[in-house]
């Protein structure tokens, strides 16, 4: 589906620049805040090529249309995944080939320090001991990229961010490493947002998602960060608070006693508790909603979270598990 003169459109892919545009929107948290329909997290879907623009039902049509800041248009705009209409168990793995999530954790790899999955499906993770890149290609099996890191951000297949083991900040495009900036600790990155702290804790927020080496400072220090989209920018701060802002540095308390964040373009947060790495899920990009515990026999060390129905973490044991 594309959408054409604002409106949906069913039409074949004709290889075009304005179609891959018109067919691409990238998922909100939903702006009804829940659909009421008990199959997930819902969502909303913003048109890349024009901003502040999402996708509508109104009149058992589509279209794309500015928010009006009604409750109708909030409804009309917001949509949640639901089983396939047919009865099958088809479901979305995203471009790494990974499989619907079936409701348990599966080991898809090991050895491994941190993880991170782009929005178009490309996950990627660090090997502990070597500090080496590895893209998931599905099926259980990964292949080396080039490069030695100590955290990992990813957009994208062709825009992804590491902090190799001298400090400074890469960007990769699909083929070379660019170094983009320097002294960095922790790192995350969607949207087209890149988030750092530097030795010190600052944060530092990148001008762009490209090969430039310009950053600004925001209020605030942190251990890790996390990037829900452009809008919304979490952190865990020094006293291991979760923190919600904005780019002006705006932060917002809205957990405790964390250690690792991920977050999900459709408003999934969840962290690991400092002392038992147990994960903890809230939905909503707000700064209101209650921590719900994931699963109580499961430990992580790190962690990334494509939606709010998966997760994909490092485990206690090293070894990286899907649900």
């Amino acid at each position: 589906m594309r959408h054409q003169n604002f409106q949906i459109w069913q039409q074949p892919n004709d290889g075009g620049d304005g179609f891959k545009r018109g067919a691409t929107f990238t998922p909100r948290a939903a702006l009804a805040g829940t659909c009421g329909c008990n199959t997930g997290t819902c969502s909303s879907y913003e048109s890349i090529d024009w901003p502040g623009y999402y996708v509508r039902h109104q009149n058992f049509s589509f279209s794309i249309a500015k928010p009006d800041g009604g409750a109708s248009y909030n409804q009309d705009a917001s949509f949640c995944t639901a089983p396939p209409a047919d009865g099958s168990a088809a479901g979305t793995g995203g471009g790494t080939g990974l499989p619907a999530a079936n409701g348990q954790w599966t080991q898809i790899g090991a050895t491994a320090s941190r993880v991170s999955i782009g929005a178009d499906g490309t996950l990627v993770t660090l090997n502990a001991d070597a500090r080496t890149a590895w893209r998931y290609v599905g099926d259980n099996n990964w292949t080396q990229l080039p490069g030695a890191f100590t955290d990992i951000a990813v957009i994208g297949a062709t825009s992804m961010y590491g902090i190799g083991t001298d400090t400074n900040v890469y960007r990769f495009d699909g083929q070379n490493w660019t170094m983009v900036g320097t002294n960095a600790k922790s790192i995350a990155a969607a949207d087209g947002t890149v988030l750092v702290t530097n030795g010190n804790n600052d944060i530092w927020l990148k001008a762009a998602d490209d090969n430039t080496n310009a950053w600004r400072q925001l209020p605030g220090k942190a251990l890790r960060v996390a990037v829900m989209n452009r809008n919304s920018l979490w952190h865990v701060g020094i006293d291991n608070g979760v923190y919600r802002g904005d780019q002006g540095g705006n932060w917002i308390a809205v957990g405790n006693d964390a250690a690792e964040i991920a977050t999900s373009p459709d408003g999934s947060v969840v962290v690991t508790n400092t002392a038992s790495k147990l994960m903890w899920r809230r939905t909503g990009d707000n700064a209101a909603g209650n921590w719900t515990l994931v699963d109580p026999n499961f430990k992580a060390n790190a962690l990334t979270v494509p939606n709010a129905q998966r997760a994909i973490v490092v485990g206690a044991d090293r070894n990286i598990y899907r649900w």
